[in-house]
């Protein structure tokens, strides 16, 4: 292992998992997004028996629920503009939905940057609404620290990356 050569083998530079911005469709305000991740998807297994044997076949693709870790601001206008969207879905008193499915979900951009701020030629685009609004930590113990809080997607369907041919599907 010679590590001159290990490092001429790559051009370029690395990926840094630090820079990074997130933007959710409808929504006009800025978040500042602590942590968040490219989402997981999973294609499923089917097997299928022929003589003893099980032959696994690809299934449907899944897309497990994505996460992101807020940075409060002191007005609440991040975490208030996601609990009306929360509140269109199902009212919190009348348990009602006032926008349909279709409006429920909404487009959720995490966008990678290169070490200069410029957008990485990879991105990945959700399609999903948020399932739950963590809490916020309150402490008369805690002094040197923000308020931050982690809200969890449901996510319907992802582009992975790809040029978001798959999004077509959904009319958007």
């Amino acid at each position: 292992m010679d590590i001159t050569k290990f490092n001429t083998q790559y051009s370029g530079d690395y990926a840094r998992p630090n820079l990074f911005e997130v933007s959710i469709a409808q929504m006009d305000t800025k978040m500042m997004i602590k942590t968040a991740s490219l989402p997981a998807t999973t294609v499923g297994v089917v097997e299928v028996p022929y003589q003893n044997r099980k032959m696994k076949v690809p299934g449907d693709r899944t897309f497990a629920d994505w996460t992101a870790t807020i940075i409060n601001d002191e007005a609440y206008v991040v975490r208030e503009a996601i609990l009306e969207w929360q509140q269109g879905i199902t009212g919190f008193s009348s348990f009602s939905s006032t926008v349909d499915v279709g409006e429920a979900h909404r487009e959720i951009t995490i966008q990678p940057l290169d070490r200069g701020g410029n957008n990485s030629t990879h991105s990945v685009r959700v399609y999903g609404w948020p399932s739950e609004v963590g809490a916020i930590d309150l402490s008369w113990e805690t002094v040197d620290a923000v308020q931050e809080y982690t809200v969890t997607f449901s996510v319907s369907w992802d582009d992975g990356g790809i040029d978001g041919k798959d999004m077509a599907i959904l009319g958007n």
